[in-house]
């Protein structure tokens, strides 16, 4: 059986005076990482991963930014196989607290 991430009832919770209060993962990390950094956790040596985003097979996608080359955060999650979950607003607040406590 396939695990499901979040069901309809914990979606439910999120809907607070109608305004939505649930996150992806992927929305706490900069849109875009810079490819030595993407090459990095890939463990892609810099000077390979330069010639593979020339030859367009770098293993997820890339933006050419200015004179910088950039990967989508989210690409980059993907190819790490990294789920982007579903995080609520008050689950942060709760860790943020718990830490607090300590």
């Amino acid at each position: 059986m396939r695990d499901v991430l979040a069901t309809e009832i914990m979606l439910a919770r999120t809907w607070v005076s109608g305004c939505n209060y649930y996150y992806c993962i992927s929305d706490f990390y900069p849109k875009f990482v810079a490819l030595p950094a993407a090459a990095e956790a890939l463990g892609i040596a810099r000077t390979t991963a330069y010639r593979m985003v020339r030859s367009g097979s770098f293993p997820c996608l890339t933006t050419r930014m200015g004179s910088s080359i950039q990967v989508p955060t989210k690409a980059l999650m993907h190819s790490l196989d990294i789920a982007d979950i579903i995080v609520h607003l008050d689950d942060v607040e709760n860790g943020a607290a718990h830490v607090g406590e300590n």
